[in-house]
């Protein structure tokens, strides 16, 4: 039985779950609706009744889109996957049947949530050796030909021209939202507009306006501000490309503790991104401060250097040195393997062995 990946934490929180997503193994990051248009006239099945008969507008629920299964809980040994890369997303696809002989930097066609999409090779083929399966529905369908390059680079094209498209449709209708992308599926069914804004917004008639000048399903997805900076892309004021767009696959959680433990100075300008928000770099080296902040006395702590007796002031976490003000207000620096904790910050004394 399929069940979805996120069952379990729901019922923690006591959100009942529908009968008919139970069918459907995946939840969106976004809970929201998407608006598609199909113009098939052999397509199945009533209209909703919130929209008109010949709209050619239906609901999807937000669990259709990103399915992410969960197939058996037990060993896939000798299932054949391989790594790669489509737009900003790196995944783990699988082979239908047998495995493919593609190596770096080639590219291959693959089916991921049921459409066909370019994506760039990043390993050669190996054997999955989990218990779970690889996260995403992503199947290797065969290796890019030439005449595959040609539509990819089409594709583009027709993306920037929706973007403006789009764009100018957004500023007429005076929507609040601000268009961060366009994404058009390589078989040029579906096309994926992201958007980012303050509130749900009502873009039923915007779709409409898509829907008629592409004639192809419309996706219209509300991301968060780092998400969009990761499909924009840029740089930080480090002068190095941004690391959401260059090589992270999802956010950690991000505190104002990480900066205080780097002792870095808790100015927004020096220590948030492009995004806004505090910037990811804070978590990579977090670890290493605190485990080398346990190892050396709190500021303020009286310590026993070669160059007499003092109060801490500061600690150099790259130097592994520390600044010890002594009793004649004098400043010295020494390695901390050179100092004895006399007192601690609240004054008491320490018995000495």
């Amino acid at each position: 039985m399929r069940v979805p990946v996120n069952a379990r934490s729901r019922e923690r929180r006591g959100v009942p779950i529908p009968r008919r997503e139970s069918l459907i193994y995946g939840i969106s990051w976004y809970p929201m609706l998407i608006l598609e248009s199909r113009f098939s006239p052999a397509a199945p099945g009533p209209s909703p009744s919130r929209f008109p008969a010949d709209s050619g507008l239906s609901v999807v629920p937000a669990a259709c889109t990103g399915l992410i299964g969960v197939e058996s809980l037990t060993g896939n040994n000798g299932m054949d996957v391989i790594d790669i890369k489509i737009r900003d997303r790196r995944i783990t696809a699988r082979f239908r049947e047998a495995s493919l002989d593609l190596r770096r930097p080639s590219y291959c066609l693959v089916e991921v949530d049921g459409d066909r999409e370019f994506a760039k090779v990043k390993s050669p083929p190996y054997a999955w050796e989990e218990a779970l399966p690889p996260e995403a529905e992503a199947f290797i369908l065969a290796p890019a030909q030439p005449a595959d390059f040609d539509v990819v680079r089409s594709n583009r094209v027709i993306e920037r021209e929706a973007f403006r498209f789009c764009l100018e449709k957004v500023r007429e209708r005076q929507l609040p939202m601000t268009l961060a992308a366009v994404e058009r599926s390589f078989d040029g069914r579906k096309m994926r507009f992201f958007f980012t804004a303050d509130n749900r917004i009502d873009f039923r008639e915007l779709v409409k306006d898509l829907a008629s000048a592409y004639r192809t399903r419309i996706e219209m997805r509300q991301i968060g501000v780092r998400d969009r900076s990761k499909k924009v892309g840029g740089y930080g004021i480090c002068g190095q490309e941004l690391c959401c767009s260059r090589f992270l696959q999802k956010f950690e959680p991000i505190t104002i503790r990480m900066a205080k433990e780097q002792n870095l100075a808790l100015n927004p300008t020096k220590i948030s991104g492009l995004c806004g928000r505090l910037m990811c770099c804070l978590s990579y080296e977090v670890d290493d401060y605190v485990e080398a902040r346990r190892s050396v006395p709190g500021y303020g702590a009286r310590v026993e250097t070669p160059h007499g007796t003092g109060v801490l002031e500061q600690y150099n976490y790259v130097k592994n040195t520390i600044v010890v003000r002594l009793e004649e207000n004098r400043l010295v620096e020494c390695r901390v393997g050179e100092a004895t904790l006399v007192a601690d910050r609240e004054g008491s004394e320490l018995k000495r062995s």
